[in-house]
């Protein structure tokens, strides 16, 4: 894990190192946004997203931090409040399309790993041997789950997202308080 976070750390610093000799205004939310999200896509998924070098130019990144960076809307009020509606009229909890680019990615991952027979030592991996996926690789993982109830691929997909939502939003959120605190009272 250190590694992935030194990595990750030195694109920050380089990012930020002529901005601080320029006196330049940083806004910490869109930088710690996407030093959250490299990080926690080469700790879930092992993939190296660099979303600190291309934050407008990656799919999966504008669609993880656009999905769970939203107000809540009438549609959310509906759902949380009359859930029963939702067997009459049809109301997505997050948007359709940037939910499928984050599936294709995960499924993309997971697949290239599973045609390769290629194991990374990643949260994603643990799920994938737990699963129906570990009985595809010509050689299957030593800790595979040799149990009746493997995860499913859904499920799998499910996890990953619940990983990359919940590590990216609260990683970059705190943050940017820690941040904020360390600026207004250097003392800390």
């Amino acid at each position: 894990m250190l590694p992935i976070m030194s990595n990750t750390f030195d694109r920050l610093v380089t990012l930020l190192d002529p901005k601080a000799r320029d006196s330049q205004v940083v806004d910490f939310r869109i930088v710690y946004d996407s030093f959250a999200f490299d990080v926690i896509t080469r700790a879930v998924a092992g993939a190296d997203a660099n979303a600190l070098g291309h934050p407008n130019d990656n799919p999966l990144f504008t669609s993880v931090k656009t999905m769970f960076q939203i107000d809540q809307g009438l549609n959310d009020w509906l759902v949380y409040y009359m859930p029963f509606i939702r067997r009459f009229i049809d109301i997505p909890f997050f948007d359709r399309q940037k939910m499928q680019i984050i599936i294709d990615s995960v499924n993309h991952v997971i697949s290239e790993r599973v045609a390769r027979d290629v194991q990374v030592p990643d949260l994603l991996q643990h799920s994938v041997n737990a699963s129906v996926w570990a009985d595809k690789y010509l050689n299957p993982p030593a800790n595979a789950n040799k149990s009746f109830d493997k995860l499913t691929k859904v499920e799998v997909i499910g996890q990953a997202i619940n990983m990359l939502a919940a590590g990216h939003e609260t990683t970059a959120s705190q943050l940017c308080l820690i941040t904020r605190i360390l600026a207004l009272k250097p003392w800390y």
